[in-house]
Formats: C-alpha cells, structure tokens, sequence
C-alpha cells in the first residue's frame, strides 16, 4: 500500500524538521546555519587551472570533494565559506593552477594548471594536460588529479619537423568524470 512519501512503497522517510534544505554559495563569505540545523553534507567544487600557450593544454577542473558522511554543525552559526577562482590562462607560459575551495577547514583541490609546449600539466583536483612535446619527441605528460576530487590530464603530442600543417597538439585537462584527452597526431586539420 502507498504511503505519503510520494507513492512508493515502502517505508515513510522521515525528513528533519528544517526540510533538507539546499544552500547553493557562489563567493567567499561567512554562511550562517539555520536554527535548528545539527549536520550539513556538502558537495565543494574549487575553480579550475588555466590554459598554458603555444601549443598549450588545457587547465584541469577543480576538484569536487563529497562530504557522503553528514559533517556536525551548530544552528545559527556563521561557518567561514572559500570559493576558489579559476586560474588565469597564459600568453607566455604554462596555466595557473585554479584555487581550492573550502566550508569550515573541509577543502577540495583547484584544478592543475594546463602546460605550455613541451611542458608537463600541473597536479590539481583534476590535472592540467600536458604540452605538444618538440619535433621527434614525445608529448609531456598531463599533471596527476586528486585521489577522489578529479581525474588525471591529458599527454600531448609529437609531430615530425614542424610544417605549416605542424600538428603537436597538447592534452586536455582532467575532469570530475573522466581523464583528459590524449593529443592527437596528424595531418592538418585534425585527420590523425
């Protein structure tokens, strides 16, 4: 027989008397509890790196850090909040890193800055991709993400003696879902 939990069958839920409200927080600030409010779980996405130059990968995403078990509050209390910026990309190196975010000392990671060419993307939440690596070598690698935050960058690419269709394209960065792409190497535009 349905219950008043939305027809399903099964056990009533039992929702805490405040309504399992969800706070949304888009800029550094104190964030003040409800009354009443005992235990938050929290979903902490920090800003991503930037992009590198000249054949240069793209930034990592910021890392997101899942607080799964609650994290025990006070009711009508101010819990100091960080949102971390993006990095700044670059118009003559590798990429920033992006800044780490944080709600009451529990942070994620900023993503890792993409590397220029023939440079390593940096670590981050998630890393930045490696840079096209010089005719006849190898692309470097993209930067390491964070155990549970993020995903590994991408590697770049190498091409034979550069030509006007040089093709060493770099690595794109990690993300939350998945590992960046690797570069890929071929004849221009794109066909490799």
């Amino acid at each position: 027989m349905a219950r008043s939990n939305g027809g399903i069958v099964g056990k009533k839920n039992i929702t805490s008397f405040g309504g399992n409200t969800i706070t949304r927080i888009a800029s550094s600030s104190n964030h003040t509890t409800q009354p009443g409010t005992t235990i938050v779980q929290t979903a902490i996405v920090s800003g991503g790196g930037g992009g590198g130059y000249d054949r240069a990968a793209g930034g990592g995403a910021g890392g997101l850090r899942c607080t799964g078990a609650t994290v025990p509050v006070a009711g009508n209390t101010a819990y100091p909040v960080v949102i971390g910026a993006g990095g700044a990309g670059s118009g003559s190196s590798s990429g920033a890193n992006g800044g780490a975010s944080d709600f009451n000392d529990v942070a994620s990671v900023g993503g890792g800055g993409g590397g220029k060419s023939n440079a390593v993307g940096a670590a981050g939440g998630s890393g930045g991709g490696g840079g096209g690596g010089p005719p006849s070598a190898p692309g470097k690698t993209g930067g390491a993400g964070t155990c549970g935050q993020g995903n590994n960058g991408g590697t770049g690419s190498n091409a034979n003696a550069p030509t006007s269709t040089d093709t060493r394209g770099s690595g794109g960065g990690g993300g939350a879902g998945g590992v960046g792409g690797n570069a890929v190497t071929g004849g221009f535009p794109g066909s490799g």
